[in-house]
C-alpha cells in the first residue's frame, strides 16, 4: 500500500531470500615483479628484451552475471 494505490500482498510472495554474489575483481599476485605508481594507480613492469616472454600473475575473484 502507498499513497496512490491500496495494493495487496500475496502471502506466498511476501518474503524473499537475497544472496550476495561478489563483484568480479582482479589483483596482481605478490609473485609478479612490478612497481606501483601512486599518482595514477598503475603498475609498471620491468623492461624485457625482444623475443623474451613477459607475464603477470593475476588472481581473479567474483562472478560475472548477465541479467
Amino acid at each position: 500500500m502507498d499513497s496512490q494505490c491500496p495494493g495487496i500482498v500475496a502471502p506466498d510472495a511476501s518474503s524473499y531470500t537475497v544472496k550476495w554474489i561478489p563483484r568480479p575483481s582482479a589483483r596482481l599476485l605478490p609473485s609478479t615483479v612490478a612497481t606501483y605508481e601512486p599518482h595514477n594507480g598503475s603498475y609498471v613492469l620491468p623492461p624485457i628484451c625482444e623475443g623474451v616472454n613477459g607475464h603477470v600473475d593475476l588472481e581473479l575473484t567474483g562472478r560475472f552475471i548477465l541479467f
